[in-house]
């Protein structure tokens, strides 16, 4: 076959008006043999037509595997609803019977008569994720929960709380990606909410994703601008803020270059007799716990100079003043410089027990820092209550939901702080209830078995696959804590 069309190509090129390359003919003509004719035949337009009947038979194929699994999923729900009704006094607090039997009749497409609306969150990997998502399905809200394609076996999409689940690209590796993903999600689903509930590398891209939806689609959101989440994510310009409005913050020094840490090392009279701890700007997930301080021995900053990558102007460090004391963390969202809603508690690394501790002190610092910068959207402070003078020190900003979410647990406030805060505002710090478990609950009993079963072994399958370093699982946020990881 092939000495055939060489062939008829030869004889070809040997007719008038033929030529092979290099020849003299200005009419060279290159011919393929006919089984290649059609391709280069094609228009641009049938080329292109071609090309989105492609992508569309496999959008079609993907939603009839989604539906295929969304089915599974319904018939499973409806197990462990009849299993947990059934042992309900074991399973339940008093009060559940009804929120039980309510979502019994979502899962069997009893849904309300009328939404109030679709609301998008974020973090589907994370506990804060699923618990910002029960919140809003309580208070009538349908809920697309959304997170980063690398978390599509999150466990929370098998909530009963959740009308869809869609991924998108990694937003710090793809902005534009993102927010057209955004965009489309927003329009399909018609949403009227978006309540972001970030991790650090994405936060900023959120708040642009919010401004945007809002600015071309009416949605509302909770958050603050995206120039300000920049601001209070790095720890160097959060201290300076503080220090601009009067808070009480550590000490620090910003560190733009390997030269000045040993500098400075050298020299512990700059450092007042103190020992300071050297922290990262940007967010690195395996240097979160290494409570490194100066001053030290010169050949161990050396050594540990060696794990710590570029140190610049564009990837500054931070000197911050080590306190000994209790630490604690708090959690509030906030509305044009009032709170609208706060919890507060004993922190450490790695927190898995969550407990509202009501502190007097901690409410008044959030609250004057609220009203100072006339701050609106979630924030999350970590603070040190100093051994040595019993002073509130505030060290770090993230302005974003955190875990201690938890501590609302079913409170009925938390949805409208997020759609209507002015209306919560007049509440000031609500009620707290008591609970044991973040995960298992006896009316939305999959997103247990989900993080477990298939979330957390998705993510070591792919980690072995890839062989990045990691250091342990965090069933708390949903990830490997791993070497460039999340």
């Amino acid at each position: 076959m092939r000495s055939k069309h060489l062939e008829q190509n030869a004889q070809l090129k040997n007719q008038p008006g033929n030529s092979s390359v290099g020849g003299s003919d200005s009419t060279h003509k290159f011919v393929l043999s006919d089984p290649y004719m059609k391709l280069f035949k094609l228009s641009r337009e049938q080329q292109e037509e071609r090309r989105r009947a492609h992508i569309q038979r496999a959008n079609t194929r993907h939603m009839k595997e989604e539906a295929d699994l969304q089915s599974l999923i319904r018939r499973l729900d409806i197990t462990f609803f009849i299993f947990l009704a059934v042992n309900s006094r074991r399973f339940t607090a008093a009060g559940d019977g009804e929120e039980l039997k309510r979502r019994v009749r979502v899962a069997l497409g009893g849904a309300p008569k009328t939404w109030r609306g679709t609301a998008i969150v974020s973090g589907a990997k994370s506990t804060k994720g699923l618990h910002m998502c029960r919140h809003l399905h309580r208070a009538g809200w349908r809920v697309v929960l959304v997170d980063v394609h690398k978390n599509w076996a999150a466990g929370a999409r098998w909530s009963s709380c959740v009308a869809a689940f869609k991924t998108y690209p990694l937003p710090n590796m793809d902005p534009v990606g993102y927010l057209k993903a955004m965009d489309r999600i927003a329009a399909e689903e018609k949403a009227k909410l978006f309540v972001p509930v970030s991790i650090a590398q994405y936060s900023v891209y959120e708040a642009m994703a919010a401004e945007r939806l809002q600015r071309t689609q009416g949605v509302r959101y909770c958050t603050a601008d995206a120039p300000t989440v920049a601001q209070l994510n790095d720890k160097i310009k959060f201290t300076e803020l503080c220090q601009h409005i009067g808070a009480v913050v550590p000490k620090m020094f910003p560190i733009t270059s390997g030269q000045q840490l040993m500098e400075l090392n050298s020299r512990p009279g700059v450092l007042g007799g103190k020992r300071f701890l050297l922290k990262s700007i940007h967010y690195a997930a395996t240097h979160r716990a290494d409570m490194f301080t100066l001053p030290c021995e010169p050949q161990a900053l050396v050594e540990y100079m060696g794990t710590m990558g570029e140190v610049s102007e564009a990837r500054p460090w931070m000197l911050q003043q080590l306190l000994q004391g209790c630490e604690f963390s708090s959690y509030s969202v906030a509305h044009e410089g009032q709170l609208v809603m706060h919890s507060d508690n004993e922190a450490c690394l790695s927190c898995l027990d969550y407990a509202h501790i009501n502190s007097q002190q901690i409410w008044d610092w959030v609250r004057d820092f609220c009203k100072k910068t006339k701050a609106s959207g979630q924030l999350c402070f970590d603070f040190m209550k100093d051994d040595s003078d019993g002073r509130l020190y505030a060290f770090e900003c993230n302005p974003r939901c955190s875990t201690i979410l938890l501590n609302f647990y079913n409170h009925g406030h938390v949805a409208e702080a997020f759609f209507t805060p002015q209306a919560v505002i007049s509440h000031g710090k609500a009620p707290f209830t008591p609970h044991s478990s973040a995960l298992l609950d006896a009316s939305d009993p999959l997103p247990f078995l989900g993080l477990h079963y298939m979330q957390v072994p998705a993510l070591l399958l792919r980690n072995l696959r890839k062989g990045n370093t990691w250091q342990k699982v965090d069933l708390c946020t949903g990830k490997l804590v791993e070497l460039g990881g999340d």
